[in-house]
């Protein structure tokens, strides 16, 4: 039979209170130290050490292609405060839940529980059924609540989850929702109405995913939006209370050489494979014929702006944020099937006043195979995994990209990853990591980083990220048993 498997890397970060306290020529040398330590726990996290241990844990039936990772703590933790003696004990309740999306048609939800005691390791809680092809895309709500599962079937499912921990153990989460499309759906993200423009939006930077709720729309809390990709079309739906429905689609026309589909698509068809909230309330929507469209929507017209034609086309998107308000541009990270990766400069304003040439920044050859996910890490890193087998971290400090791990499975493609740390319940984990540039729950920097400059904000946020997991998933058919593999490492000794 066919089989897919799920790699899994734990990893125990070093906590702030955990770091000595010294002074004069000796605090300098220890936090140079101390930064090594987590620069090596984040190789570790990647490529494996000394420390790791293995296992296999069962999966789904058939190949997996897509996963994604979310932070939710016990009832305890939600209702004591973290300063608290109650409150330390309640965030060891934390766990993380795991969604993945197979081609058997199910959704599965993991839990992770941490490592030693009662509720370690990894446990499926729920085979989500319903779809009646496979499962391309899963997406968490901001806090945890819905997910979006997106399939061939050409439909969207949602489904909610119950609010208490104990609740989520025994209980699946109920179908409430299902939005239908023409063709297949790629990818779907969670949004406000700030992309569009809209009153009740939330303001901030419009549409990263940042919304307070999933509840009905109110004074203070932002319209939510599913953004789905399907086809040619880009479609946002509200899932606000009293305004559910289909509220803009854009659609758009093919104008590159590549044509996805061959002889299954004879109209030459541009199809959308994956979609990014960027800044300024603008969508990148990466496109079967080798563009990536910068849009902005608005329910009273639009507009668009074209990156490439690529020799080959982006089938996934990253957006590493600026560090600070103080810089005038994020990143916008391409990543395309002939494995090449291109970093551009982005903002409103470059949108409108440069050109594709004068706004890439480098690019190169990250993988010999396909990729099919990527993720930031920090503001300055960036997670790739490809067909070719390998997950690998890179860190783009230097203005070009420099190699720093690789988590290598021969003869096994991987279709997804996704990184998530334990203790980062301010945003879940829905992208981000410490000082991340997407759902950024960790302080990028304190004091003492404010002096060292960025490279410490990103290591001061990794002190306060308890552990971290990274999830990649894929497979191939012909394979025997429905294993997925998990590394486990423990740092919090040091």
């Amino acid at each position: 039979g066919r089989s897919s498997s799920l790699v899994c890397v734990a990893m125990g970060m070093v906590s702030a209170a955990e770091a000595p306290r010294v002074g004069g020529g000796d605090r300098g040398e220890e936090a140079s130290r101390a930064r090594g330590r987590l620069h090596a726990a984040l190789r570790d996290l990647v490529h494996g050490g000394p420390s790791t241990s293995s296992k296999t844990v069962l999966g789904h039936k058939e190949r997996i292609f897509c996963c994604r990772g979310k932070v939710v703590q016990s009832d305890e933790a939600s209702e004591a405060s973290e300063a608290s003696e109650e409150g330390a004990r309640a965030k060891e309740k934390r766990r993380c839940l795991f969604a993945t999306g197979s081609e058997d048609k199910t959704v599965g939800i993991w839990i992770y529980g941490g490592v030693g005691g009662r509720g370690s390791g990894f446990r499926l809680l729920h085979t989500l059924q319903g779809h009646d092809e496979e499962v391309l895309s899963v997406e968490w709500s901001p806090t945890g609540r819905l997910l979006a599962s997106a399939s061939a079937d050409n439909t969207v499912m949602i489904w909610e989850l119950p609010d208490r921990l104990d609740r989520i153990e025994a209980e699946a989460p109920a179908l409430v929702g299902r939005v239908r499309h023409g063709d297949h759906v790629y990818r779907s993200l969670f949004t406000t109405g700030a992309l569009l423009g809209m009153p009740g939006g939330g303001g901030g930077d419009g549409g990263d995913g940042d919304g307070d709720g999933d509840g009905p729309m109110g004074k203070e809390e932002p319209m939510q939006l599913l953004v789905t990709c399907s086809s040619n079309q880009v479609l946002c739906w509200s899932l606000s209370s009293g305004r559910e429905g289909l509220l803009l689609s854009k659609t758009l026309d093919s104008r590159g050489n590549y044509v996805y589909g061959g002889q299954r698509n004879p109209s030459k068809m541009v199809h959308i494979f994956d979609v990014a909230v960027l800044r300024g309330n603008r969508l990148a929507a990466a496109c079967s014929d080798g563009t990536v469209r910068l849009l902005t929507l608005r329910r009273s017209g639009d507009s668009e702006r074209v990156l490439g034609p690529f020799d080959s086309p982006a089938g996934c998107l990253a957006r590493i944020k600026a560090q600070g308000p103080e810089e005038e541009a994020d990143r916008l990270c391409l990543c395309c099937t002939d494995g090449t990766v291109y970093v551009y400069r982005d903002s409103p304003e470059i949108s409108k006043s440069e050109g594709d040439s004068e706004r890439r920044l480098f690019s190169w050859r990250a993988h010999q195979a396909n990729i099919f996910d990527c993720q930031a890490v920090g503001t300055d890193r960036l997670l790739t995994c490809s067909s070719d087998g390998t997950v690998k971290l890179w860190d783009l400090r230097d203005a070009e990209a420099r190699h720093v791990a690789t988590f290598e499975k021969k003869n096994y493609p991987f279709h997804s990853m996704h990184l998530v740390f334990r203790d980062d319940t301010g945003s879940g984990c829905g992208g981000g990591a410490p000082g991340a540039g997407v759902d950024d729950g960790v302080g990028n920097a304190d004091a003492d980083a404010d002096a060292e400059g960025e490279e410490e904000g990103f290591v001061s946020g990794l002190r306060g990220a308890g552990e971290g997991i990274l999830v990649a998933a894929g497979g191939t058919t012909g394979m025997f048993g429905t294993p997925w593999f998990a590394q486990v490492v423990d740092f919090s000794v040091l």
